[in-house]
């Protein structure tokens, strides 16, 4: 594990406060924003926003009814998942980050810290004790989670987020309870090293630790799993004020599992021949196709392997040479039939 020196965000926080000019949360968390910028690489600014509010998110969570994993997935390794999780856990409450945990390790720790689990792209696979953890991971999103083992009921609420290589192992159950962060390729202005940055880190600490309270539960309007666990990050946006509200808006409809998202089928199909009319190509890798239509303002981040069940859908699959690919010829004959 590895975890930054105490930051003084307990007693020490107020005479913190006092010797730094007054901010508003909006600024706080603008702040943050830039500052993650420098680090990590997303090509839209509501995956900066996410990020940064979950993070405040871990500063109150006895004031939440529900609480989102966050998953940084990438379809290969260099992508900067790793770097994401640091910076996220930079400004989270006491954030711990492990390669992997016992069940034991995890029923410590996730009451009093938000915890990141590396690398874990056999987590729900080959682990030898996934099925507990899998348990821990989903009753542990409610303030009301316990796991019931031989000394009693241990409960297992707490902010958790986990990085690793998409391999479609993970159940669809615990898929329900987390919001994802595709990562991309993408070169940073900076290397992150948290210990350039200790005076900011304890600054951030100390300012989320007071603005956090006077934050409130808001209600969702529509009651499913899924506004349910963005209800956290939509409070501080309220909390926050101006643009903040719908900036959470904005990073709820981006980012969400692909086949949550109304007629994303059709809007995918329609993004193909926009490609294919700007790149006047025969083919398309499977990877250059999906990192193309995760720019769209009106699609949330899709991966190769989620985009593939939706060009099956209407009988278009991706053909193997070295590298997957998608052909014009195949397409044409649906965007006559669909589009």
């Amino acid at each position: 594990m590895t975890t930054l020196p105490a930051p003084p965000e307990t007693a020490d926080a107020p005479d913190l406060l006092s010797t730094l000019p007054h901010e508003t949360l909006a600024e706080t968390l603008d702040r943050l924003v830039e500052f993650q910028k420098r680090f990590v690489y997303h090509p839209h600014e509501s995956t900066y926003d996410l990020t940064v509010l979950w993070a405040a998110h871990t500063h109150a969570m006895q004031t939440w009814r529900a609480t989102p994993r966050l998953y940084i997935v990438a379809p290969e390794r260099g992508c900067g998942k790793s770097t994401q999780a640091d910076i996220i856990k930079f400004a989270s409450h006491a954030g711990i980050r492990a390669g992997t945990s016992s069940t034991a390790g995890l029923f410590k720790i996730c009451q009093l810290n938000t915890v990141f689990l590396d690398e874990t792209d056999n987590l729900f696979s080959g682990h030898p004790e996934r099925k507990v953890l899998t348990a821990v991971i989903n009753d542990g999103y409610t303030p009301d989670g316990f796991v019931l083992r031989k000394s009693g009921a241990i409960p297992v609420y707490g902010a958790l987020a986990f990085a690793g290589i998409e391999n479609g192992t993970m159940p669809e159950a615990t898929r329900q309870r987390c919001i994802p962060v595709q990562m991309r390729v993408g070169e940073p202005e900076e290397a992150f090293d948290p210990y350039d940055h200790i005076a900011y880190h304890d600054e951030v600490q100390a300012r989320l630790a007071k603005h956090s309270e006077s934050w409130t539960w808001v209600k969702p309007t529509t009651v499913n799993r899924t506004n349910q666990i963005w209800a956290p990050l939509h409070s501080i946006a309220a909390a926050a004020g101006g643009d903040w509200p719908k900036r959470a808006r904005e990073a709820q409809k981006r980012h969400q599992w692909p086949d949550e998202a109304e007629n994303l089928p059709n809007e995918i199909l329609s993004a193909t021949r926009d490609y294919f009319d700007e790149h006047k190509g025969d083919r398309v890798q499977s990877s250059v196709l999906a990192d193309y239509l995760s720019a769209y303002d009106t699609l949330p981040n899709i991966t190769p392997k989620a985009l593939r069940p939706c060009m099956k859908a209407y009988g278009v699959e991706p053909r193997k040479i070295s590298n997957w690919y998608y052909f014009r010829s195949d397409l044409e004959p649906v965007w006559n039939e669909w589009l």
